[in-house]
């Protein structure tokens, strides 16, 4: 099945249903089920300023159950997962960013979760699901495929409870 990693906390937020177009400098012609790999990569300095920005913060707070503004920073850290797969979405479209930003239905929620420069692509997302266990995986830049049988029973308890 296709993955692409993501870095926290955007691929949580993305899972949690917060996201729901991310934002790439390359289109591309895929349609269908995506994994979510969380990436290892952290950076406490780059966290440190969504943290601070009101719109990041609040859904932050939403997807992790913070609360206090002193502490968000070491909670996200303690509560976000890394280097794993987390959940699924569907990748069912892409559009340019000049598309996206001159629709006035986009929220501002979603205009500040991404990198909407000119020139790049926003792959909008649909029917997230954060699994229950997230499941230890090695990423990859782009696309990377992972062997069914690595996340078979979490995707098959996920169809048992539709």
């Amino acid at each position: 099945m296709k993955a692409i990693s993501l870095w926290q906390p955007w691929a949580s937020l993305v899972v949690l249903g917060e996201k729901q177009i991310e934002t790439r400098s390359w289109d591309t012609g895929y349609r269908g089920p995506l994994l979510i790999h969380a990436a290892k990569r952290q950076n406490i300095h780059e966290l440190i300023a969504l943290c601070c920005d009101d719109i990041y913060k609040a859904a932050l707070r939403r997807c992790f159950n913070i609360d206090a503004d002193d502490i968000i920073v070491n909670a996200l850290l303690e509560k976000m997962p890394l280097g794993c797969i987390i959940g699924k979405v569907d990748l069912v479209k892409t559009e340019t960013s000049e598309m996206i930003t001159a629709y006035r239905g986009t929220s501002t929620q979603e205009l500040a979760l991404g990198n909407y420069d000119p020139d790049r692509y926003g792959w909008h997302l649909e029917n997230p699901v954060q699994f229950e266990h997230p499941v230890a995986y090695k990423g990859s830049q782009g696309f990377f495929e992972v062997p069914c049988e690595i996340i078979g029973d979490t995707l098959n308890l996920l169809e048992v409870q539709k």
